[in-house]
């Protein structure tokens, strides 16, 4: 039986619609840190629980700088970091496979933020830079990658997200933030398409065998092959009716002055994940793709 922790959230909602389109039994759990670990030992043992698939965290909303408000750093801290190593541990102790659903933007690339091609692309053996550490992060990107940093030890799998798109109409969806934004930040990013994401780790959770074997981590960028500047995107909006004019910062440090934290701009290697048998498809056509489909159901609500 799997179990989804923090399956009511916006990624675990899909994750409960792709294990119900294959009629695959699972339950949810919600938890918040400090961890009963009773009652979450209960829960697993009570439903015979062999696989564990971590959505749990903070975001903020309507966006990352709601986590840099002092009352609620903490709860972003503990939701991020320690809730997912003491999950973690209690799965360890009950030889409880667990896959973390985390983010790739534990990572900045200075060409990016000005809309370049990246000086380079990241993968999973790079060290975050963009953390506590570095000095220059956002408070969720830290508490991202010190998640990471804590489960070192445990056996895991984690799954990095990155600015997740559909043709959702919901205000998670970067194709709607675009739309709604007033002004724009030109930058240069990697993308993840949320129900490719999501129907890619069903597969290798329901594949994998339950057995353990410790060691470290493995991790896979779970993001589109290739990478869009926000010029490109919005040109495929305005090719669809989306968008006529938007307005433009004129750069990063004029789009520091109406936020209160750093965003990640980075590009993601995907490499890794594609030669495990992952199937991802192309920004280029994932993107037009759900723009396609975001603009009809726009005029269709």
């Amino acid at each position: 039986m799997i179990s989804i922790i923090g399956g009511t959230g916006f990624v675990g909602s899909y994750f409960q619609k792709h294990l119900k389109q294959l009629d695959v039994p699972f339950v949810t759990y919600s938890i918040r840190f400090p961890v009963d670990e009773r009652d979450l030992v209960h829960h697993l043992l009570k439903n015979k629980i062999t696989k564990v698939i971590n959505c749990a965290g903070y975001t903020g909303s309507p966006n990352v700088d709601t986590c840099e408000r002092e009352e609620n750093k903490t709860e972003c801290l503990f939701a991020n970091a320690l809730l997912p190593k003491a999950i973690a541990d209690i799965c360890a102790k009950y030889n409880i496979a667990m896959y973390h659903i985390s983010s790739g933007c534990i990572y900045n690339d200075a060409e990016c933020e000005k809309a370049h091609p990246p000086s380079r692309i990241y993968t999973e053996n790079d060290k975050p830079n963009f953390t506590y550490e570095s000095g220059y992060c956002s408070w969720y990107s830290g508490s991202k990658a010190l998640g990471e940093q804590l489960l070192n030890t445990s056996t895991i799998t984690i799954f990095r997200l990155r600015i997740p798109f559909d043709e959702s109409l919901s205000d998670r969806n970067y194709i709607q933030k675009i739309v709604k934004y007033p002004k724009l930040l030109a930058a240069t990013n990697s993308f993840s398409q949320l129900d490719e994401f999501v129907s890619n780790i069903i597969k290798f959770v329901l594949k994998k065998p339950i057995f353990l074997i410790y060691g470290a981590p493995q991790i896979f960028n779970l993001t589109q092959p290739g990478y869009l500047s926000t010029f490109e995107v919005v040109e495929m909006m305005r090719n669809h009716n989306l968008i006529k004019n938007k307005s433009w910062f004129d750069d990063v440090e004029e789009f520091a002055q109406y936020t209160l934290a750093p965003r990640s701009n980075c590009v993601l290697d995907s490499s890794k994940a594609l030669n495990n048998g992952f199937i991802l498809t192309h920004i280029n056509e994932a993107m037009e793709e759900a723009i396609e489909k975001y603009a009809y159901n726009l005029n269709h609500v």
